[in-house]
C-alpha cells in the first residue's frame, strides 16, 4: 500500500488520515505530543478542561455531524454568545450588532450610530473599511471595528480587500441573528479530543518535526502547515496566537469577548467553562483564555489575505515541486472555520483517491 506523509496533526490532517486510510498508509507528523492542533482539549493544573483557539464546529452538513457522532463524542448544540468590549467598561455589547444591542450603548455612541444607519447601503466594499461602513456606518467601524481589525491582522484595514471570509458574519442590524448562521456544536463531557484520536487509529503517528529534508523527492506528501516553515522558511506572513491561561469563577451568561484599546496587548478574552459539563468543575471554577496576537511568532492561527499577501502566497507555492498537495487555512492560505477545514480534507481526499 502506498504511503502518503501527512504533515500536521490539526483538525485538517486527522481527517485527512481518516478520509484516506483505506486507500493509503497515512503517516502522519505532529511536533507538539497531542493532535488536534488549536482544536485540541487541554487541562490545567487543577485538572479543569479547557479550549484553546478553535473549538466551535458550526455546521447544518449532516455528513459532518454524522462522521463525529460515529467516533462516539457527543455533540451538544450550544449557544455561542459574542460581545464586543471597546473600553474595558464593564459594558459586553452583542455582536453582531442589532437595533437592540444599540439602544444599550451610551447615547452619543447611540445617536451617531443611528445617523449613520439611516444612510446605510448594506452593499459590498472593495475593502474591509468600506465593507463595514457599507452595513453599519462610520462610527461603529471606528469604535468598534478599526481597533480590533489592526490588532488581530496587524494590516491596515483598507489595504484587506479579500473580504469573503469577513462577510458572512455581517447582518442586517434590524434584525437580532446570532453570530454563526449554522447551528453550533462541541462535545460538552469530553472536548475534541477522542474525534482526533478515531480518525488516527489506523494512521501512523509520528512525533517529531520536519521539513522537505526528511523526504526524498518520490514521496507523496501533504501539507496542513505553513509550507514556507516545512522549507525551513519564513516569507509568507500569519498571524500567530500566544494564550495566557486563568481559572476563575465563572459566569455562564456571560459572553465571549472581544477586547481592543490600545493600552492592551490581547485582543480577546474566550471563557471556556460554559462549553463543558460544569458538574466536572473544580470548586465552581472554570478557565478564562487571554490571547495575544503577533505576526509569525506563537502558534500559527491564520494568514494576512491582503492582495499583496494573496499574490506572494501563489508566487511561493508555484515553486514547490510536484507531490506535494496543500490543505487547510495555514497551507492554502485561507480563513477556515472546523467545518471549512473538514471539507477541504475531504476534496482533496477524494481527488487523490480518484487517481489510484
Amino acid at each position: 500500500m502506498k504511503t502518503i506523509h501527512v504533515i500536521g496533526g490539526g483538525i485538517t490532517g486527522c481527517f485527512l488520515a481518516f478520509f484516506l486510510k483505506d486507500k493509503y498508509h497515512i503517516k502522519l507528523y505532529e511536533k507538539t505530543g497531542h493532535l488536534g492542533g488549536l482544536s485540541s482539549t487541554f487541562y490545567s493544573i487543577e485538572n479543569i478542561p479547557y479550549q484553546k483557539g478553535f473549538h466551535i464546529l458550526h455546521t447544518n452538513q449532516q455528513w459532518i455531524l454524522n462522521i463525529i457522532q460515529r467516533a462516539g463524542v457527543n455533540l451538544q448544540r450550544v449557544y455561542y454568545d459574542v460581545g464586543i468590549n471597546p473600553l474595558i467598561d464593564f459594558n459586553h455589547y452583542s455582536f453582531p450588532f442589532s437595533d437592540s444591542v444599540i439602544d444599550k450603548m451610551p447615547w452619543h455612541w447611540k445617536e451617531a450610530i443611528k445617523q449613520d444607519i439611516s444612510v446605510l447601503t448594506g452593499s459590498a466594499g472593495s475593502n474591509l473599511k468600506e465593507e463595514v461602513i457599507n452595513f453599519y456606518g462610520e462610527t461603529i467601524y471606528e469604535i468598534f471595528y478599526k481597533g480590533w481589525i489592526e490588532k488581530l491582522t496587524f494590516t491596515n484595514p483598507e489595504l484587506i480587500d479579500e473580504t469573503s471570509w469577513f462577510r458572512k458574519h455581517l447582518h442586517p442590524i434590524d434584525k437580532n441573528i446570532n453570530y454563526y448562521k449554522e447551528d453550533c456544536y462541541f462535545p460538552v463531557e469530553q472536548g475534541w479530543n477522542k474525534l482526533f484520536a478515531h480518525l488516527t487509529k489506523d494512521a501512523e503517528v509520528v512525533y517529531q518535526e520536519v521539513s522537505d529534508e526528511d523526504f526524498s523527492q518520490r514521496d507523496e506528501i501533504i501539507l496542513t502547515i505553513r509550507p514556507d516553515k516545512f522549507f525551513k522558511e519564513e516569507t509568507l506572513k500569519y498571524v500567530g496566537i500566544n494564550f495566557e491561561i486563568d481559572s476563575a469563577l465563572y459566569n455562564p451568561k456571560k459572553p465571549d469577548t472581544i477586547i481592543y484599546p490600545n493600552d492592551t496587548p490581547f485582543i480577546s478574552m474566550s471563557q471556556y467553562g460554559k462549553l463543558f459539563n460544569p458538574e466536572n468543575q473544580v470548586d465552581g471554577k472554570n478557565i478564562i483564555v487571554k490571547e495575544y496576537t503577533s505576526i509569525n511568532s506563537g502558534e500559527d492561527a491564520y494568514p494576512i489575505i491582503t492582495k499583496k499577501n494573496i499574490s506572494a502566497y501563489k508566487a511561493y507555492i508555484n515553486t514547490i515541486r510536484s507531490g506535494i498537495h496543500l490543505c487547510g487555512p495555514l497551507a492554502e492560505y485561507r480563513h477556515m472555520s472546523m467545518a471549512d477545514s473538514i471539507e477541504s480534507a475531504h476534496r482533496l481526499a477524494g481527488e487523490l483517491k480518484h487517481k489510484v
